[in-house]
């Protein structure tokens, strides 16, 4: 009633003064009982709280993954955690956080780590032989490094993978301009004459190159290592018809017959020769193997050597079976592994060889053999574990594919200029972009990728130095191969290189 005295009469009736008085007893009220529990709330804030001092929480990981691997079987408890859960009894809020963390590595931790140990478990029990494939299992663009054998398909072996590495984008290392030469061959692979140099590590290696321990340090750890190994018979036969420039004539005179030799080699053979090695145990050689050596307990110990280094050896003799595998172990489409007969020598320049001059060629390249027997061996265990129909299914698909590409690119196999001994594709009129890049050899190939490379966004950003004088990496090359085969076998155009393959 006081406060209403002070209202003025004409402006509220007196229902309007009884309403207003009761309106403001209320607030008053009302903000009286909120200050009460304001100030009880702000003593209660105003009390020290437990924390979660450093000693808690580094002990609270360890526990987290030790009950992870109880349901997991990865990781033992350590000693630390152990010490950690029995030293005290832990406060309220630190036993609720822990239970929160247990059932949180239940839900999350669980399930990936489960994921992974049964991996392992596939990997391990479906290659048992090998350290790198793991067949069943695949990633796109996943690394690869082709040892490039000589007179084994690999040429056409070689332009599959170059054509792996343009689709993925993948970094390619490459031998110098218009060179098949790849680390120094025939001198043991070295990192530094490889073009370009990586910011890390290549994903791609194809060119000929003779194996060392360099190799491994310049690609990614989950690389697929694959080479070629063919029948020594075949082999042999063809190196000795296709090399004509050493190291036969030089032994035999100018028309080197293959029969002679086999007769008495250790006669004709000179290690003082360049590219001596050409003529005895060549697979062996490009494979960094001791060569020369025909030791029972060497042999055995090059075979299981080659079989850590490589994942999948593939054997010329059963092209189509091992680009099967090939497909499967890099995820690859039939059409990846699609091919068109590179370097093809005339079937009038072949010699055919009686069972003794085949036997005289098994002994005289006895490592080779050993090597070709084995992995041919290992090839039929790898197809049984695919399964026969389902390989003989795929085969069937890749031949009608390798048939229709024939169909539309080759008009004819022609002469090679350089070689007249070998075939080279003519192409059809239009042929198409994918018949001239199946059509290329490594060198041009190369060339062509060395260029896109340079250009390519993807790739740029993997690459630290493109060589930037060429002139010096090719100087670096000849003072590689002097040291091996000497100033005057040294040419930049010998052995395979060529125009266009």
């Amino acid at each position: 009633m006081t406060i209403c005295r002070f209202i003025p009469h004409r402006c509220l009736p007196r229902r309007c003064k009884i309403f207003f008085v009761a309106a403001v007893c209320f607030i008053c009220i009302h903000w009286s009982t909120i200050h009460r529990h304001g100030q009880h709330a702000y003593r209660h804030h105003r009390q020290p709280r437990p924390t979660l001092d450093h000693e808690f929480l580094a002990g609270a990981r360890p526990k987290r993954n030790a009950e992870a691997a109880k349901h997991t079987g990865d990781v033992k408890p350590s000693s630390t955690t152990s010490k950690t859960t029995t030293t005290e009894k832990p406060k309220p809020i630190r036993a609720t956080l822990n239970i929160v963390k247990k059932e949180f590595a239940k839900t999350t931790e669980k399930p990936t780590t489960r994921k992974k140990a049964t991996s392992s478990t596939k990997s391990t029990t479906t290659e048992s032989t090998t350290t790198t494939t793991t067949l069943g299992k695949c990633s796109p663009g996943r690394p690869v490094m082709f040892l490039k054998t000589h007179k084994t398909g690999s040429t056409t072996l070689a332009n599959i993978f170059l054509r792996y590495a343009e689709k993925y984008k993948l970094l390619a290392g490459l031998p110098p301009t218009r060179k098949w030469e790849l680390g120094g061959y025939p001198a043991p692979f070295k990192k530094a004459l490889v073009d370009p140099v990586p910011k890390t590590r290549y994903d791609v290696l194809a060119h000929h190159s003779r194996y060392s321990e360099e190799i491994p340090e310049v690609m990614p750890d989950d690389t697929l290592f694959v080479t070629s190994l063919r029948d020594p018979v075949d082999n042999f036969e063809s190196g000795f018809g296709f090399f004509r420039d050493f190291p036969y004539p030089q032994w035999l005179g100018d028309n080197p017959q293959i029969h002679k030799f086999l007769d008495d080699p250790r006669k004709y053979y000179d290690k003082t020769t360049p590219w001596h090695f050409r003529a005895k145990n060549y697979m062996a050689f490009d494979l960094g193997l001791e060569y020369e050596s025909d030791d029972e307990s060497y042999m055995n110990e090059a075979i299981k050597l080659t079989e850590h280094r490589f994942g999948l050896v593939m054997i010329t003799d059963r092209f189509e079976e091992s680009a099967i595998l090939l497909k499967h172990e890099l995820c690859m489409d039939v059409e990846d592994v699609a091919y068109l007969r590179l370097k093809v020598r005339k079937e009038s320049d072949r010699k055919s060889m009686s069972p003794e001059y085949q036997d005289k060629i098994k002994n005289w390249n006895k490592l080779d053999t050993a090597l070709y027997d084995h992995f041919n061996a290992l090839l039929d265990e790898k197809i049984k574990a695919f399964g026969k129909e389902k390989m003989q299914a795929e085969i069937e698909e890749l031949n009608e594919k390798v048939e229709q590409l024939n169909t539309k690119c080759i008009e004819r196999y022609s002469q090679f200029d350089a070689k007249p001994w070998i075939s080279r594709i003519v192409l059809k009129p239009k042929a198409g972009a994918i018949c001239e890049k199946m059509s290329m050899g490594e060198v041009l190939f190369s060339d062509t990728l060395r260029t896109s490379q340079k250009k390519g966004v993807t790739t740029k950003k993997k690459i630290k130095v493109i060589q930037p004088m060429m002139e010096e990496l090719l100087e670096l090359l000849r003072k590689e191969q002097v040291k091996i085969l000497g100033n005057d076998a040294v040419s930049f155009s010998s052995g395979n290189a060529g125009s266009r393959h």
